[in-house]
């Protein structure tokens, strides 16, 4: 189950979220992706050609073997990549679920205290209650960039074959919806 956000009490964590964003990736649908794209090109990788030749004795299944074997090739070298990228993609899950259980960590233990303030004088209150927002908003975004410039940091850059477009498959965490 991804980490789910601060509770909305008093109204607090709707007003950081207004500043600061969180980050709309569902951890664990993405964690299961890379699981599959590991297993399936792997999968892909270990086509067993052998037989072919024995079986179909003449130059049409000759040139068939030979063809089978060579997407053997394609897919062990596909199945590698994808395995790395899995690992890539399975690293930001990893870093997506730390900064919302981190961002949950920040906000939490401040919904008391800006309820605190709504029993000070009404001008000091709401000006305490509103520096504090501010405060718990950059501090919320800062988790969320110093994690996209983790992630991004990991993932780009990973491209290798003759598929490949060098840095086209960095992947981000940017800041989401408010």
């Amino acid at each position: 189950m991804p980490v789910a956000e601060p509770p909305a009490t008093n109204g607090f964590w709707p007003q950081v979220k207004a500043i600061s964003g969180w980050p709309e990736t569902n951890e664990d649908a993405v964690t299961r992706l890379a699981a599959a794209w590991a297993k399936g090109f792997t999968a892909a990788g270990q086509t067993d050609s052998s037989g072919v030749a024995t079986a179909w004795a003449d130059p049409a299944g000759a040139a068939f073997g030979a063809k089978v074997g060579k997407l053997g090739q394609v897919g062990a070298a596909l199945g590698q990549t994808m395995q790395q990228m899995a690992t890539a993609v399975t690293v930001f899950a990893t870093e997506v679920a730390a900064t919302k259980n981190n961002i949950v960590q920040a906000v939490t233990p401040n919904i008391s205290v800006y309820a605190s303030f709504a029993t000070l004088p009404r001008g000091a209150g709401q000006v305490t209650a509103q520096s504090l927002v501010q405060q718990v908003g950059a501090d919320v975004k800062g988790l969320i960039d110093q994690a996209a410039a983790r992630v991004g940091a990991t993932a780009v850059g990973k491209s290798q074959g003759p598929w490949a477009q060098p840095g086209a498959d960095g992947v981000g965490l940017g800041r989401a919806r408010r």
